[in-house]
């Protein structure tokens, strides 16, 4: 059975990458079949991947809501908006959890000119200055003219801030896809690559599964206006929106729709 790629081409149908996406998504192999028993009966010829994944993801969540949300991290990434911000707040979230202090939007003197730093993360002796790159577009590929740029800004940067006993790195950091020339000169170059699934094994989609970051753009309990307002201030996830419940008051939700979203906060944080 032939169905239909995000980039119009067509491919032959294959359930071991649903198997294999629905494990990675934390779902336990017998779940994995179940959905896929469900699944195989509603497939015709010429179904896009998208319509696919549509599908997959309402069975998954009737037999298990938090490996559903997990299955639709991707997609909750590329609705955080059209500026990079959001982005930024999230990936400073991915280091916060992991023990770094980080700030966001730093104003760095470098050797030759000053420079504004996405994303700053430090932890004992360890700092990572980073530049993050955001797209809408999920099929969109990283080019080499990026780190090559970002590169020249890093090494400016950490050639005036390398004190003694102090590691300093540069990072680029992407919800897309690096090109093999990227990866090929960012080896050469040292400067640390984070993608969505790069790293293999290590990647931002993997990072924020075993962290459990998930961005408020998840939840079906608020609408966009709602969810930009918060994102606005600063609310970027899930765990940030539950440390400070208190904000839903600012977007006038009634008693009824906070308890929904307080619920759904318990579901996928639990």
């Amino acid at each position: 059975m032939l169905i239909k790629k995000a980039n119009g081409e067509t491919q032959a149908f294959d359930p071991g990458k649903i198997r294999t996406s629905l494990i990675n998504s934390g779902a336990s192999a017998e779940l994995a079949e179940k959905v896929l028993d469900k699944l195989l009966p509603t497939l015709s010829e010429g179904l896009s991947t998208r319509q696919i994944y549509i599908r997959v993801f309402l069975i998954l969540r009737s037999e298990r809501i938090k490996a559903a949300y997990r299955y639709k991290l991707k997609q909750a990434v590329l609705q955080l908006g059209e500026t990079g911000y959001p982005f930024e707040r999230l990936i400073a979230e991915v280091f916060a959890r992991q023990n770094f202090d980080t700030a966001v939007g730093q104003f760095i003197a470098g050797r030759c000119i000053q420079h504004e730093i996405d994303v700053v993360a430090r932890r004992k002796g360890d700092v990572r200055y980073m530049e993050c790159k955001y797209s809408t577009n999920r099929l969109k590929v990283l080019s080499i003219k990026t780190p090559l740029y970002v590169q020249a800004r890093m090494l400016d940067v950490i050639s005036k801030h390398d004190p003694k006993g102090e590691e300093s790195s540069g990072w680029l950091v992407t919800n897309m896809r690096f090109s093999a020339d990227s990866i090929e000169y960012a080896k050469c170059a040292g400067l640390k690559l984070l993608g969505w699934e790069y790293p293999e094994g290590g990647g931002l989609k993997t990072e924020m599964d075993r962290l459990e970051i998930f961005p408020i753009t998840l939840l079906h309990h608020l609408n966009r206006h709602q969810k930009t307002l918060l994102i606005e201030r600063g609310l970027v996830t899930c765990h940030q929106l539950a440390q400070q419940v208190s904000a839903l008051e600012l977007i006038q939700l009634s008693d009824s729709s906070r308890k929904q979203v307080e619920r759904e906060l318990d579901i996928i944080l639990g």
